[in-house]
C-alpha cells in the first residue's frame, strides 16, 4: 500500500450528536470532498403536519477524500468544527 503523503483516500469522520450535516457543509464550503449517506424520513408534528426530515444513515457518521494532512486539518480544527 502507497502511504505517500501527496495520495488521497477515504476516510470516516466522526461528529458529535446530529452536527454530521454542519461538518460537511463546512468542509465542503473549503474545498474537500465529502460523502454524506441521508435517507427522508416522514414525521408527524405536533399539529398533526406530516413533513419530510433528512436524516443521516450512518449517525454521527460520514465520509471525507482527502489527503492524510487535509483530514488531519480538519479532525483537529475544534474551533468550526464538533
Amino acid at each position: 500500500m502507497n502511504t505517500d503523503s501527496s495520495c488521497s483516500f477515504w476516510y470516516v469522520m466522526r461528529t458529535t450528536y446530529g452536527r454530521e450535516r454542519r461538518a460537511v457543509d463546512y468542509m465542503q464550503r473549503h474545498g474537500a470532498r465529502t460523502f454524506f449517506p441521508t435517507k427522508q424520513q416522514k414525521k408527524v408534528t405536533s399539529a398533526g403536519k406530516v413533513i419530510l426530515q433528512e436524516t443521516g444513515l450512518l449517525p454521527n457518521l460520514f465520509f471525507l477524500y482527502a489527503t492524510e494532512e487535509e483530514a488531519k486539518s480538519f479532525a483537529y480544527d475544534n474551533t468550526h468544527l464538533p
